[in-house]
């Protein structure tokens, strides 16, 4: 962990993750063996008032609370009169320049960089002042962050760095850094953690991170390891040549369309993209005619979308075969302890 995600004893650390989780011990370990601190929230209710209390150097989420956050301020936003939506439109153009620049590693000319002071000055100092003004980055993990949600913080000044792991590999395996980072990736491989893509797509991980062994499951520790010791996660990816990880998909989740292969969580960023949709969820279904057919589950900002619209967005940004062939409104969408996040909870990353 040490030197990865680069912090010292002048950093600061709110906790707000369950320690249940493999996620927000990693945040602890790696804040212990640096010699940060690590203020643990008092609860959901807390978090907004812990924030400012502590003015954290650094913390982690999960990408719902990142998610919601950016669909509230784009809500606050449009409610504005025209003027201020015209203001926020001409500094959110700045950041991404500035950001572009950033991300290659350069710094922005003088004339650009005083432009993002001023877009600064007016906008985005108030996000930044929703966690106490200090904050350096956010750590990203427990599902996949869109990359539009990454590029936007970015653009408002606020560097979020996505990561991926497993219980199994105690851990993150993959993690941007601050000055080597990617967005829409998880980053390039842990130091000593070694990272390949099977033939089928599969990553595979080795290394003295990787468990050894299912506790008392000799059957199902056999599936998860090939004969030269490698680590089937179960997820579908991408590594480009430098080494940076784009998660697909769950392999288990692939839904095959009349012989096509289609990954849930491409139909469900464009669904999500749609600005009546909260959050999607695409499943496979049996289908006499294709083998399977896409199942659409949509939790709707209100009941101003339809079904048509829904349908007709499908269309227009995706293949024909990955449209979904049924679409359902629900209320809500299950969720785990970690990726469950409650309004309190979301009001810390909001405007």
């Amino acid at each position: 962990i040490k030197n990865v995600v680069p912090v010292d004893g002048t950093d600061v650390q709110l906790l707000v993750l369950p320690l249940a989780h493999i996620f927000a011990r990693h945040l602890v370990w790696g804040a212990v063996e640096q010699g940060a601190v690590t203020a643990v929230g008092e609860g959901e209710a807390q978090v907004a008032a812990n924030l400012l209390e502590v003015a954290p150097t650094f913390m982690g989420a999960v990408p719902r609370m990142y998610e919601k956050a950016y669909a509230r301020v784009m809500r606050e936003v449009v409610g504005r009169s025209a003027i201020v939506q015209r203001g926020f439109d001409l500094s959110m153009e700045v950041g991404r320049r500035v950001s572009a620049y950033r991300q290659r590693g350069q710094e922005p000319p003088a004339s650009l960089q005083l432009r993002a002071a001023v877009a600064d000055k007016l906008f985005f100092s108030r996000v930044k002042e929703m966690y106490g003004g200090r904050l350096r980055f956010f750590v990203c993990g427990g599902a996949a962050l869109n990359q539009e949600i990454a590029e936007f913080f970015h653009a408002c000044g606020m560097l979020i760095l996505e990561g991926y792991g497993l219980s199994e590999t105690t851990g993150a395996t993959n993690v941007n850094r601050p000055d080597r980072f990617r967005f829409g990736t998880v980053g390039p491989s842990m130091p000593g953690c070694e990272v390949r893509i099977a033939e089928d797509g599969e990553v595979l991980v080795r290394g003295h991170n990787v468990m050894a062994r299912y506790h008392g499951d000799p059957e199902g520790t056999a599936n998860v390891f090939d004969a030269e010791g490698w680590f089937k996660t179960g997820d579908f990816a991408m590594i480009d040549e430098e080494g940076f990880i784009k998660i697909v998909d769950r392999k288990k989740d692939l839904i095959i369309v009349s012989g096509f292969n289609v990954y849930p969580s491409e139909v469900e960023e464009v669904v999500n993209s749609h600005p009546g949709v909260a959050e999607s969820a695409a499943i496979g279904v049996p289908s006499e005619k294709s083998g399977e057919g896409i199942k659409l589950f949509v939790v709707r900002r209100d009941n101003v979308l339809t079904i048509a619209d829904v349908t007709a967005h499908c269309r227009e940004n995706l293949t024909a075969y990955k449209v979904p062939k049924e679409i359902v409104f629900v209320d809500d969408l299950p969720k785990s302890c970690l990726l469950y996040t409650s309004d309190a909870a979301d009001d810390l990353l909001c405007v």
